[in-house]
């Protein structure tokens, strides 16, 4: 049986050029800010946490006020995202971002009998064979 499985934080890149610091504090209130690298924060948390990479974008800061940061919780994304209109910071935020989460396909069980490997056959167009054509898997027609 073949399943496919959602799995990873939810999270969203927050890009913003005005109201930085106002901004900034709804995050902290939000979560923690952690120093972590995208990838290490994604590598790292689970399904239960949300993920805020938030990067500031004004040619007004300097290149250290300017570093993407990432933002860890387990609130929601829904709940800063609606604070941040409530309190009329909408207008600070460039662009935001979904982020998809990995997707993973599980094979259960075994191969029977009743599955062949097909690796020949008319119905390749290009009637490639040996050990570089890739095998795959289909259930048998007959028993």
């Amino acid at each position: 049986m073949l399943s496919l499985v959602r799995s990873g934080p939810e999270s969203l890149v927050l890009l913003a050029n005005e109201k930085i610091t106002a901004i900034r504090k709804h995050l902290d209130d939000w979560g923690s800010h952690v120093l972590l690298t995208p990838e290490q924060a994604l590598r790292i948390y689970g399904n239960n946490r949300r993920l805020i990479f938030f990067e500031p974008v004004s040619p007004l800061l300097t290149e250290e006020e300017g570093e993407l940061e990432t933002y860890v919780s387990e609130n929601t994304l829904d709940h800063i995202l609606c604070t941040m209109i409530n309190n009329r910071l909408i207008s600070g935020i460039q662009e935001v971002r979904l982020l998809p989460g990995y997707i993973t396909m599980r094979l259960l069980g075994q191969p029977s009998e009743r599955h062949r490997i097909y690796t020949q056959g008319p119905w390749r167009p290009d009637h490639k064979q040996g050990p570089d054509v890739p095998q795959v898997t289909y259930p048998a027609l007959q028993p």
